[in-house]
């Protein structure tokens, strides 16, 4: 099935965002965490847009329970 959620949204547990692309786009400052929740996602171009620092990496993780395609 399709994710659930809209780029429009800000990106929260209970408001997501519908693409990876667009959560990538959010993650700019070091630790900031992007949850990939369930879904099938086609097309997406995962690029980070910022670096991390030591101790304090971006990291992009699939949620806990999630099964992504």
């Amino acid at each position: 099935p399709p994710p659930l959620g809209n780029d429009a949204n800000p990106g929260t547990q209970t408001a997501p965002v519908a693409t990876i692309t667009h959560a990538m786009t959010r993650a700019l400052q070091p630790g900031d965490i992007v949850n990939v929740l369930s879904g099938t996602y086609r097309g997406e171009r995962i690029e980070f847009k910022a670096s991390g620092m030591p101790g304090q990496p971006i990291t992009l993780q699939t949620a806990p329970g999630a099964s992504v395609t």
